[in-house]
């Protein structure tokens, strides 16, 4: 009996192992949660921390895109982030404070005209956040500040897994 119930446990973690997917949370907000103002330009306008799980064995390089949908001049981009190692697990609050653990990380053009994160600062009414995670099968050879389009496109081909979390805020 004993030996049954160890190999139904080491079975299944083989098979959650095997069949894991990609995933991006964070430990302030669930999928189509509020955001605080903190991470706005109604606050300290610093990027939130994210956890990253589920990363293909297969995969090289993971990078990460934050954008508004309901922008008044259409998909408005708030950071592209590139070349983070498979073996991330996390991104912190703050992650320009952070930056000597990420040398090798390159960041996109956001629509503000910068480099790196800027927050929601939505016109008026409620915009919701997309925070999408990209599993990709090999290290990109692009440059700092690129914009959302060219890097979109650059990615399509090279896309392992990908997950989504939506997160709103209001002014």
């Amino acid at each position: 009996m004993q030996k049954i119930f160890k190999v139904a446990i080491l079975s299944a973690l083989l098979s959650i192992s095997l069949f894991a997917k990609l995933s991006i949370s964070s430990p302030l907000f669930h999928n189509n949660g509020y955001l605080e103002s903190i991470y706005t330009c109604d606050g300290k306008d610093i990027s939130m921390p994210l956890e990253i799980s589920g990363v293909p064995k297969s995969a090289k390089s993971l990078a990460l895109l934050i954008d508004d949908p309901d922008a008044p001049m259409g998909v408005f981009t708030h950071w592209i982030l590139f070349n983070l190692p498979p073996n991330t697990k996390w991104l912190p609050q703050d992650f320009d404070s952070y930056r000597d653990r990420f040398r090798d990380v390159k960041e996109g053009r956001n629509d503000f005209g910068k480099i790196g994160y800027r927050g929601p600062c939505p016109p008026n009414g409620t915009h919701r956040y997309r925070i999408r995670i990209f599993a990709l099968d090999k290290i990109l050879n692009l440059p700092s500040g690129i914009k959302r389009n060219e890097f979109l496109k650059s990615i399509q081909r090279d896309i392992i897994d990908e997950d989504m979390i939506v997160v709103k805020y209001s002014r």
